[in-house]
């Protein structure tokens, strides 16, 4: 597949340039309109993609007769809904911060639909990719649309809209739907039409007139540039540090100021004479190796050292990461389970840079320095495929989830063991059943001497004693508090009472602002819920975090639901 990426700002090439990389498709970049042009004459992609705020831009070239199917990148449901009234589909629209696995099946998938268009018309394509994909191939046909009760019939000549069997508001009422039965027919110029067109350029502006609905300018350029730096700096976090932390054992860390989620990824060194390897343990969300690629070569000399990357689990915010690492060190291959090596396959990644745990005898992988690795599944992790894998000469256990915890920004420290209770609070939220204790007393016969999770702090003491909290915690929750409305209002409305202690004023009417939209607010007091009451407490957690709290107010009120059974999967 061919993409043409519309980047005037510069933000998103890096993103796209790593997944199409790896995945062998062809991405250009335009930075300006002239050159977008120019690409789109020259040759021919299959899709387009541009912001939300360049819509004009896409008008503009359809009404100038460069067919070609678009992917927008949206920053809310509201711009979403929008181009569904155009006639686009779920496959045009990427909500940011978008999921690169997401964004390679919707457009195989629109890209397969639009090849057999001929053949089968799925009735949520959207139609607009039906009119673009036809006027592109410059055919004679008719199309009979039905939908909602209403039918149509539309017919192009020579890559032009001729006209109408409806009226114009009829056809818009049709093009809006979700669900359409189309059927093309044969070209007539004997078709008995009620509307007609002088060319493309008509049609489409009769259409912008009767749907667009545009925000005052300077609306829009505020909100514009408000969700831009939000969006950059989602897409583009802080530079991560590369800390030593041991004989031959290096933390690269990710801080997030704002939040209780610490990332954790770890380079390791393993020597013995002039064998030396060196190893990845997972990811950090949304970052680019080559952020700190000088850090890196000063440990391990150029970055072709790296030999391979153990990923223990694959979370949706990490699959950018795994590609760049792939694209920059050629010959580096990953390390992990079969459910994840097929994941890993659907993105792209050849079968030859993967290596599979299951492959290795009694899950041992001896490295050739003496030291050996083992391999432990954990099939009770929500995360399909995840497992730990410990060093059997140092007794260190590299671990993803498991054994994480949440950890506030000032008490984040490479040197600082993790607090148990922490490290059972994240438990309790992230995997309400560990049903699997076997695997658990698996871990603990090893005796590990130190836990290097990715979240959070390590645990640098009483591995024993967290096993055995974990081992012995029941994970169930207190459906009965939850279903208590009066419970739950007055716990909520004495949360309110410590925000107000514990923020500026500005964001606490923020907050109750938001909060307004599910309950009635009036004096720090919630006296009743417009939603199903067993929706408030996950619904209270996400306006703090939307709202950006410090993230001590966030551990307070996590706490505070945990003491009373109540489950929140927010954070």
């Amino acid at each position: 597949m061919k993409f043409l990426l519309f980047d005037k700002e510069r933000k998103f090439y890096p993103v796209f340039g790593d997944i199409l990389d790896i995945t062998g498709h062809k991405l250009m970049v335009a930075l300006d309109k002239k050159r977008t042009k120019d690409l789109l004459k020259a040759y021919s992609p299959d899709f387009l993609i541009l912001r939300w705020k360049d819509l004009d831009l896409f008008w503009e070239l359809i009404k100038e007769g460069y067919f070609v199917v678009p992917i927008f990148l949206v920053e809310d449901y509201q711009q979403e809904e929008e181009l569904k009234k155009f006639g686009f589909s779920d496959f045009n629209i990427l909500i940011l911060p978008f999921n690169p696995l997401e964004f390679l099946n919707k457009s195989a998938e629109l890209y397969r639909a639009l090849e057999g268009l001929y053949d089968n018309v799925p009735s949520d394509l959207g139609m607009m990719n039906v009119f673009i994909n036809l006027l592109s191939r410059n055919t004679f046909t008719g199309i009979f649309f039905n939908a909602n009760g209403l039918s149509c019939e539309v017919y192009l000549k020579a890559g032009a809209i001729k006209g109408l069997s409806c009226s114009f508001e009829n056809f818009k009422e049709i093009i809006r739907s979700d669900n359409v039965s189309v059927k093309f027919l044969p070209y007539t110029e004997d078709a008995k039409l009620t509307t007609y067109f002088k060319n493309n350029a008509e049609f489409f502006s009769m259409l912008l007139e009767e749907v667009h609905v545009q925000p005052s300018a300077v609306c829009v350029e505020v909100f514009q540039e408000t969700v831009s730096q939000e969006v950059y700096e989602e897409v583009q976090p802080s530079v991560p540090s590369v800390l030593p932390v041991g004989n031959g054992l290096f933390l690269i860390n990710s801080l997030d100021p704002e939040g209780l989620l610490q990332r954790n990824m770890y380079l390791r060194i393993y020597e013995k004479g002039d064998t030396h390897v060196s190893l990845l343990f997972g990811v950090l969300p949304c970052y680019k190796l080559s952020n700190i690629r000088d850090e890196i070569e000063k440990v391990i000399g150029r970055i072709e050292n790296l030999r391979a990357l153990i990923l223990m689990d694959l979370l949706p915010e990490d699959t950018q990461s795994v590609l760049n690492v792939l694209s920059i060190v050629h010959k580096l291959y990953v390390i992990t389970s079969l459910p994840i090596a097929l994941s890993l396959i659907d993105l792209g990644v050849p079968e030859r840079r993967i290596k599979l745990v299951e492959s290795f005898p009694d899950g041992l992988l001896n490295l050739g320095t003496g030291d050996v690795l083992r391999f432990i599944k954990t099939p009770f992790l929500p995360e399909k495929g995840s497992f730990v894998v410990f060093e059997e000469k140092t007794r260190i256990l590299f671990s993803s989830k498991l054994f994480s915890s949440y950890c506030l920004p000032e008490e984040y420290s490479a040197d600082r063991t993790a607090k148990i209770e922490r490290v059972v609070l994240y438990h309790r939220f992230n995997f309400p059943i560990i049903e699997d204790a076997i695997r658990l007393a698996q871990i603990r016969l090893l005796n590990p001497s130190v836990v290097r999770p990715a979240f959070g702090n390590p645990i640098l003491e009483g591995v024993d004693e967290v096993i055995e909290r974990i081992s012995k915690q029941k994970n169930t929750f207190n459906l009965a508090n939850l279903e208590d409305e009066v419970l739950i209002l007055g716990l909520l409305s004495s949360m309110l009472f410590e925000l107000e202690k514990r923020i500026p004023k500005e964001k606490y009417e923020l907050i109750l602002d938001e909060l307004s939209e599910y309950v009635d607010v009036k004096d720090r007091t919630i006296s009743e819920s417009f939603v199903d009451v067993k929706k408030l407490p996950e619904l209270f957690i996400y306006t703090l975090h939307s709202a950006k709290v410090p993230p001590a107010v966030l551990l307070l009120a996590l706490e505070r639901f945990s003491r009373l059974g109540i489950p929140v999967f927010t954070i």
